[in-house]
């Protein structure tokens, strides 16, 4: 062999070398982990390490992004929900008041406190009933 021989560590993209100077050097270093350049892996452990963490990175930001996407989505359909469900309460409510004589609904809305006209025909007493109930939910 020979010598000056350069052995290394690290990876081809990033390495220390040292020199033997002679073959017993050379099995010094060798026993203490210097290897020839061309033993040497492409990158280091840690180099790897750190492309697994940025590419496990990556696909927790775009799991987050598409969960945010969902979850809005979610609560768009519950809210849009609530608002039918709402509007819905309000017919059955509504029903259910026009099956009731106007003079329950008079009584009704002497005991809620509401002012009505003496003329006032039915469909106005629902609705005056169900303006109440609206503005004085508890």
């Amino acid at each position: 062999m020979q010598y000056p021989k350069m052995l290394y560590k690290g990876s081809q993209a990033k390495y220390t070398y040292e020199i033997a100077q002679h073959e017993a050097h050379e099995d010094e270093l060798r026993e203490q982990g210097w290897i020839g350049f061309y033993d040497l892996p492409e990158q280091s452990e840690s180099e790897k390490v750190g492309e697994i963490y940025s590419t496990d990175l990556k696909a927790s930001d775009e799991a987050l992004a598409e969960a945010k996407d969902e979850i809005e989505r979610l609560n768009n359909i519950i809210a849009n929900g609530m608002q039918e469900n709402i509007e819905l309460r309000k017919q059955i409510r509504f029903k259910e008041l026009e099956d009731t004589p106007a003079d329950d609904l008079k009584v009704m809305l002497d005991e809620k406190g509401v002012q009505y006209g003496a003329r006032d025909n039915k469909a106005t007493l629902v609705n005056l009933v169900l303006s109440h109930e609206a503005n004085h939910q508890d």
